[in-house]
């Protein structure tokens, strides 16, 4: 979560860890930051349908059917946080 920052996979999960616990954000502005504001565009870069938040973040879909927010990272990285459970994780290449 910086522009052309790079890190590691446990400081990036943390991270979201904060933001949706309140402890990074207030929980209206995390709300916000959450919100759905592109639903099933085209991502004309991955060829695929994707889904983002006002605050940036990609939204997947967990296969328990909670919404996932995070980023697929440009260098293989990816980080997600599934706030209806309050779990957050991420994978370093």
């Amino acid at each position: 979560p910086a522009h052309i920052g790079y890190t590691n996979a446990k400081e990036l999960a943390f991270l979201l860890q904060l933001a949706m616990t309140g402890r990074l954000f207030s929980a209206k502005t995390w709300q916000k930051l959450t919100s759905l504001c592109v639903v099933d565009q085209l991502n004309v870069c991955g060829g695929e349908n994707q889904t983002y938040s006002t605050g940036g973040f990609q939204v997947e879909r967990a296969p328990n059917g909670n919404l996932l927010f995070g980023h697929h990272g440009f260098g293989g990285h990816f980080c997600f946080a599934d706030p209806t459970i309050g779990l957050s994780f991420a994978k370093q290449k």
